[in-house]
């Protein structure tokens, strides 16, 4: 393998094209200290002040930038050679001026190319200084993470790879390869289109010798299965390249031709096309191929740009594919004085397209619509929703889905400090440690803990004086039955928390029949599995601990890691997740609800390769404005690998659904050239097979798209419902008690 470029900031001021003495500081002077004289000045600014209101503008600019010294105020000599976006102006002077005096406008003429150029070398000098100053930040942050691994024994999954490719690759890997020789007969490399570099060298290493000859196992024929989909390879951001799975091909295909050059018994490659499918009806693959059948739909899908052809074995199934029309945002209103600051309005386009999906979902499972290819009842465990990330759209459909009564798995990634069951345990540990922990004691009575309404709370604590929350409730506990029980409760369990270790205490509150069945009740299913977690995080963290619970309180505070579902089953729940955690995964209704975004977000990458494909050369460049123009070509290439990206995690959002897609989004305020929706619409509505339909539950119009050609019918509901009938075991597809 070759050895990997670490960054260098030489290298990146070589690729910035600055010399050792180039710094910001020193192009400043230059611009001050060179080209048009000093002397000139005055009489170029009188010059300019005679002419239009443009030239007068030119002149004021002049007039601020005599005698700067710094780096912002330079910045009005700028104005008066190069535009806004700092092109050079395509005029200096208006023509009467510069018949005027020829002298000083050929005068202005070269000292704007002169500007221009030192322009450029100032942004190329301030961003080698920025990105030094970055990796000088994470060469510390990378040497205090590596030092805590150490300090704890721990490795992460960069660890794992690194340390295994060292392993295999080094001067020291032949005794290892020489014992994996003799136990390795087959290798395979499932999901291969997102195996990073590293990765591959792994499988390289130990795959190698098996076309070097009869090796340890003498004459055995030897195999390697690598099976991936580069349109699929959507996982950029962990290191995949796309193109890595076709360089691999090739490199075994080299491989290959080179053993059977010289071996008797030679070795077949198989490129081995996967085209069909066995789960997806007709109407949704043929609607997809549609989509990727435009040249800048399919670019960047394959490193062998080309239309996808499916094939299904589903091919007379009926199918659906539909297209809503955007949700509009609302008109402006005016803000709330009120409203917290953080407060999103009341109503948006997200969430209005969030209450038209569970509007949907509701109308199917409770009218019981059935499928039109198997005649099977819609349930809520049939559909997946699909966003781009965790934002307001994810937010609002999981919210609208309850409100609708729609039974709704939850949120695939889990932060179990944001679960209020989890918050509410938490504050009630800390009340347990500190009785004068006002807030604390506020949030346990709120909670399903104590349950005491706002009424009683504001009773309690309004008229205390200066005692302590804590304190008031005591003092009034003998009058009010409820609050005489909540001061019970309260004083039982951190008589608790003072005798018990902390799993010890948290299992004693949430034994059965106690506070767990309050919290599940109240806050619903979710609550139970945020419990479950936090007593699996309290078990892991009181193995390796001191049993305090001040120490875990501390601990949890700083937790900020998320928690990933298993949602590969629906268990009768409508699931929400994001395109890239929905990766594997399948549903008979899948509704892509987020397609108003863009290939990046507004401001693109912040770290671009001068030189495209050597990391060395990664330069911190947070706005495209204070970009080079040696920079041009990184951006360039990071884009189009962005927007190829882009269209790949939109195929895999397609191609999840197998009997219905529904394809769906609120817009936003800004609208990025390259959505999604746009590319759909371009592709379905060309051949007029995009056709207007009432929407099932009287929301306007929706727009259908069917492939053409014969359809097989559904089995009358009457026949469902009878095979049904004879199941031998319905207890199997029931959930658990």
């Amino acid at each position: 393998a070759a050895p990997e470029r670490k960054f260098s900031v030489s290298a990146v001021r070589r690729a910035l094209g600055l010399s050792p003495g180039d710094s910001a500081e020193a192009v400043q002077r230059m611009l001050f200290g060179q080209g048009l004289p000093a002397g000139n000045w005055s009489e170029v600014v009188e010059w300019l002040a005679g002419g239009s209101k443009t030239d007068r503008e030119r002149s004021d600019d002049m007039r601020k930038a005599r005698g700067v010294q710094g780096y912002g105020d330079s910045e009005s000599y700028f104005d008066v050679f190069l535009t806004k976006d700092r092109s050079p102006r395509k005029t200096l002077a208006t023509k009467g001026l510069a018949t005027a005096r020829p002298d000083l406008a050929e005068a202005m003429t070269a000292e704007q190319e002169r500007v221009a150029a030192l322009h450029d070398k100032l942004l190329a000098a301030a961003a080698a200084e920025r990105t030094e100053a970055v990796a000088l930040l994470a060469d510390e942050a990378i040497r205090r993470y590596r030092a805590e691994k150490r300090r704890l024994g721990r490795l992460d999954f960069a660890d794992l790879i690194g340390k295994a490719r060292d392993l295999l690759t080094s001067d020291a890997s032949r005794w290892v390869l020489y014992k994996l020789d003799r136990g390795v007969d087959h290798l395979l490399v499932d999901e291969a289109q997102d195996t990073s570099p590293q990765q591959w060298d792994i499988v390289k290493a130990v795959s190698d010798d098996f076309f070097a000859g009869a090796g340890a196992r003498g004459s055995l024929l030897r195999t390697i299965f690598a099976v991936g989909d580069e349109k699929q390879s959507i996982f950029g951001f962990q290191g995949a390249r796309p193109e890595s799975f076709d360089e691999a091909r090739r490199h075994y295909l080299r491989r290959i031709e080179a053993h059977n050059a010289e071996a008797a018994r030679p070795h077949a490659f198989e490129r081995v096309p996967l085209n069909i499918s066995y789960r997806t009806t007709g109407d949704v693959l043929t609607a997809v191929d549609h989509v990727f059948s435009l040249p800048e739909n399919f670019t960047g899908l394959e490193s062998e740009p080309a239309r996808t052809v499916h094939d299904t074995s589903r091919r007379e199934d009926p199918g659906l594919v539909e297209l809503w029309p955007p949700q509009e945002p609302p008109e402006s209103t005016e803000d709330d004085p009120d409203a917290p600051v953080d407060a999103r309005p009341p109503e948006s386009a997200s969430r209005r397209l969030a209450d038209r999906i569970a509007a949907r979902v509701a109308f199917w499972t409770e009218s019981g619509a059935r499928f039109e290819a198997d005649g099977e009842p819609i349930t809520a465990g049939d559909v997946l929703v699909l966003v781009r990330n965790r934002g307001p759209v994810f937010d609002d459909v999981i919210k609208a889905l309850k409100r609708h009564k729609v039974p709704v798995a939850g949120a695939d990634r889990m932060k179990l400090l944001d679960q209020i069951a989890v918050m509410d345990l938490l504050a009630l540990g800390r009340f347990c440690l500190l009785a004068e922990d006002d807030l604390s004691l506020a949030e346990v009575l709120k909670s399903p803990l104590v349950g005491l309404s706002d009424q009683q709370l504001e009773d309690a604590a309004a008229a205390r004086g200066p005692v302590s929350l804590w304190r008031a409730l005591q003092e009034r506990a003998a009058g009010d039955a409820a609050l005489g029980e909540a001061v019970r409760q309260l004083a039982e369990w951190r008589a608790m928390a003072a005798q018990m270790e902390p799993l010890s205490f948290y299992g004693a509150v949430l034994s059965p029949g106690g506070m767990r069945r309050r919290l599940v009740q109240r806050l619903g299913p979710d609550a139970a599995e945020a419990l479950d977690v936090f007593q699996y995080r309290l078990r892991q963290w009181q193995a390796a601990n001191a049993p305090s619970l001040r120490l875990f309180l501390e601990a949890m505070a700083g937790d900020e890691s998320d928690v990933k579902r298993d949602m590969e089953e629906a268990h009768g729940r409508v699931r929400v997740m994001t395109v890239h955690a929905s990766k594997g995964l399948e549903a008979k209704i899948v509704f892509v609800a987020d397609i108003f975004r863009g290939a990046e977000g507004r401001s693109g990458p912040r770290l671009i390769e001068a030189e495209p494909g050597d990391p060395a050369t990664a330069v911190w460049t947070p706005r495209k404005g204070d970009d080079p123009q040696a920079l041009a070509a990184g951006r360039d290439h990071a884009a189009r690998q962005a927007a190829a990206e882009h269209r790949r995690l939109l195929y895999v959002a397609l191609t999840r659904a197998r009997d219905r897609l529904y394809i769906a989004g609120a817009k936003p305020g800004q609208i990025p050239a390259d959505h999604w929706h746009g590319m759909i619409e371009a592709a379905l509505g060309g051949d007029g097979r995009l056709v207007s339909a009432p929407d099932e539950t009287g929301q306007g119009e929706v727009r259908q798209w069917r492939r053409v050609g014969p359809r097989r019918t559904a089995p009358p509901a009457a026949a469902v419902a009878a095979s049904a009938v004879h199941e031998p075991f319905p207890w199997l597809r029931k959930p658990a008690p």
